[in-house]
């Protein structure tokens, strides 16, 4: 692949023609726009983005940052995200990051490489995103709240999600209802945690939770006849891959 000023020595004129020519501005004859774009199909020449990018100030995609990469919640979320910014010309590149560090570096990159924004999904609460990184590129926050400033902040009322989905389990008449759910610290896991044991409170019920999921334990609680008859839980990647079908 050539360059752009390759592409202009090729064609016996400045980069600055070749720039005119390739981006449809004005200030050239037909005839040389034509010379050029020919040469540009014939010589396989692709503009490079980064570099117009940096010439524009501006860029045409949007970071995200995960915990996990293999969450199938994730998944589905950020692949209707990104078929949202397609509809704006915008493209989502993401990645993974397990601790605050990995994601102030990973923003860090996409804000010195100029994304038109950032979507975070912190690894917990105490994440804390500097100002000038919040000031360069806007950031949005999902699932997980944070208190940094000029941070837009998406956050579900997780204390009625776990509220509502333990009262649906009661209203099809079970009252042994566990809640079983990953360990990692975050505020939507106790928000939920909350509005399930508020529910339960509200009905006199004893709460079962299980946090971590220990499988051994689940299974041994069944098999015995003692275990609840129902399960409100998050997904917990692999968690249920070898659950034996008896």
């Amino acid at each position: 692949m050539i360059s752009s000023l390759q592409l202009a020595k090729i064609c016996g004129v400045s980069q600055g023609t070749v720039d005119r020519a390739l981006h449809d501005r004005g200030g050239i004859s037909p005839r040389t726009r034509k010379l050029i774009l020919d040469a540009a199909e014939k010589h396989g020449y692709l503009a490079n983005p980064a570099a117009r990018e940096l010439m524009t100030g501006r860029s045409c995609w949007v970071g995200a940052v995960l915990p996990s990469m293999t969450s199938p919640f994730f998944s589905d979320l950020f692949e209707a995200i990104r078929e949202s910014l397609a509809l704006e010309g915008l493209r989502l590149l993401w990645t993974s990051a397990s601790s605050d560090g990995e994601v102030i570096e990973v923003l860090s990159d996409f804000a010195a490489r100029r994304a038109r924004a950032a979507i975070v999904v912190p690894p917990d609460s105490s994440l804390d995103i500097p100002a000038n990184i919040a000031k360069s590129m806007h950031v949005f926050c999902l699932i997980n709240p944070i208190s940094s400033k000029n941070v837009s902040i998406l956050y579900p009322d997780e204390v009625m999600t776990g509220y509502t989905g333990a009262e649906y389990l009661y209203s099809k008449g079970h009252r042994r209802i566990l809640y079983m759910n990953y360990s990692r610290k975050s505020q939507a896991n106790i928000d939920r945690l909350n509005g399930y044991l508020s529910f339960m409170e509200k009905k006199n019920l004893k709460p079962e939770v299980m946090s971590p999921f220990i499988p051994e334990e689940l299974i041994s609680e069944c098999r015995s006849g003692k275990g609840p008859t129902a399960i409100f839980c998050m997904y917990v990647s692999g968690a249920f891959r070898n659950w034996p079908s008896s």
